[in-house]
């Protein structure tokens, strides 16, 4: 009897840990995906024939208001604070940087949207073909 218990008070316990990360993670998620609106510098920049946005957004704003691991792009497939069908790249000071980070951002979506591929599997694709194209200059 007491081993059932025990155990019933383990599951009760475990399962008590489990509802309150729960909510913490609930409330992060209500804090971090803030209206869009409030990144002041999403500057709309063109459409992809699919009807995908790409916007310029300034980066340090991204990180301090929506999510700290934000860095030089994104699209809505991978982080959910981007609308759907939004491409989101870093004003970066070098140009060749951005033109290398949008086309990973695109092969990427592209992967996982139209060949149903993971993330890992889409983002290693694009690293590779954004390496290769950097290297050729």
């Amino acid at each position: 009897m007491s081993i059932f218990y025990k155990g019933r008070l383990y599951r009760l316990a475990e399962q008590n840990l489990i509802d309150k990360c729960t909510d913490v993670t609930k409330e992060i998620r209500e804090r971090t995906h803030l209206d869009d609106a409030t990144i002041k510098s999403k500057k709309r920049l063109a459409e992809l024939w699919n009807g995908t946005a790409i916007y310029l957004v300034d980066g340090n704003e991204v990180r301090n208001k929506k999510c700290v691991e934000f860095t030089e792009g994104g699209h809505w497939l991978v982080h959910p604070f981007i609308p759907e069908n939004e491409i989101w790249l870093e004003k970066l000071s070098s140009r060749d940087d951005m033109e290398h980070n949008l086309g990973h951002e695109i092969l990427e979506s592209s992967l996982m949207q139209y060949g149903k591929f993971d993330y890992d599997a889409a983002h290693n694709a694009a690293a590779m073909t954004e390496l290769l194209l950097r290297n050729l200059g």
